[in-house]
């Protein structure tokens, strides 16, 4: 080590020149050896719309197979459209990997759609067995009473299946004067199901903004 004033030869660790009396400067110590950085790159999961699409119509039809079956058993299948949306959304987002503005475009779609035509289904299941029991009461073959109705109210029904009685519902409503309780009972199912679905897209999304 040497005196950088003087040129002095300086003992290791000198803090000042014992020739001049000038100050020295330590050495800076040396560089510590770096730690290797590992750079990781977060994986983001792509959403996969077909999958989504699917699981969406699995949960819609699951939840629409509901409010038939616990419409055509008597009970208020209202409740059921809870199911419906919530089953739509959760198995779109599983099967999916992600719920987009597009998959929640998708799953509205058959919210509106599945329950209406469940719905339809119900009522549609209530006039075939009242027909039955009219039919059977007054031991009326079922395609003869179907053709009585057909010239009475102007329907276009081939035999008394559900699918029949589905196609001509809304003139069976409308000879019954039950529009309305069609129509009521149907918001009471809308109303459950918006209930089913707001939640959870809402929270959703909420998280996306964060």
């Amino acid at each position: 080590m040497i005196c950088p004033n003087c040129g002095s030869e300086l003992k290791p660790g000198a803090s000042f020149c014992v020739s001049c009396g000038s100050p020295v400067s330590a050495p800076a110590p040396a560089p510590a050896p770096q730690q290797p950085v590992t750079i990781t790159t977060e994986q983001v999961s792509q959403e996969n719309f077909a999958k989504g699409c699917i699981g969406a119509l699995i949960g819609a039809l699951i939840g629409g197979a509901a409010i038939f079956l616990i419409g055509k058993a008597g009970f208020i299948a209202s409740l059921s459209g809870f199911v419906l949306a919530f089953l739509t959304f959760f198995l779109y987002e599983k099967m999916g990997g992600g719920l987009s503005k597009k998959g929640l475009i998708v799953c509205l779609i058959l919210i509106l759609v599945v329950p209406y035509l469940a719905h339809r289904l119900v009522w549609a299941n209530a006039y075939v067995d009242s027909f039955n029991e009219i039919f059977s009461t007054h031991g009326m073959d079922p395609l003869l009473g179907i053709r009585m109705i057909n010239n009475t109210y102007g329907t276009d029904m081939q035999d008394n299946t559900l699918f029949e009685i589905f196609g001509n519902l809304d003139k069976l409503l409308e000879i019954g004067g039950i529009n309305e309780d069609f129509i009521g009972d149907l918001v009471k199912l809308y109303g459950f199901t918006v209930l089913g679905g707001a939640s959870l897209v809402a929270s959703k999304f909420s998280k996306k903004k964060k």
